[in-house]
């Protein structure tokens, strides 16, 4: 069963300048942007109220987000992530119903910002 909306994920071309731009239109800013070991990108987060936007920078154009950026130079949306009660039986029910879902989106593992 869906939850709720748990963020929206966007690529960006300059993780620091979407940062200022979403705290000039009142977002909070979450912890600093870091660096995702071993996946080759910067991630960061800021906070709506009632939704979280993960801002991602690619560090390589040899990644998915990079291809994603290359083929949109001012980045745009490239994933939503939802809260789920179980993610394997969400997982199944997708599959049945004709969808696939990446492994790595069921990760316990996935970088995760603090509350602060």
């Amino acid at each position: 069963m869906l939850r709720r909306l748990h963020h929206i994920g966007l690529v960006v071309p300059d993780i620091a300048a979407a940062r200022v731009a979403y705290a000039r239109l009142g977002a909070r800013l979450i912890g600093e942007a870091f660096e995702v070991a071993g996946r080759n990108f910067l991630l960061a987060y800021v906070d709506l109220g009632n939704v979280r936007i993960e801002l991602q920078q690619p560090l390589s154009a040899d990644t998915v987000s990079g291809r994603f950026l290359a083929k949109n130079p001012q980045g745009g949306g490239n994933h939503t992530a939802y809260e789920v009660e179980d993610a394997a039986a969400m997982r199944d029910r997708l599959v049945a119903a004709g969808g696939s879902v990446p492994l790595r989106s069921l990760s316990r593992a996935s970088p995760r910002p603090s509350t602060g």
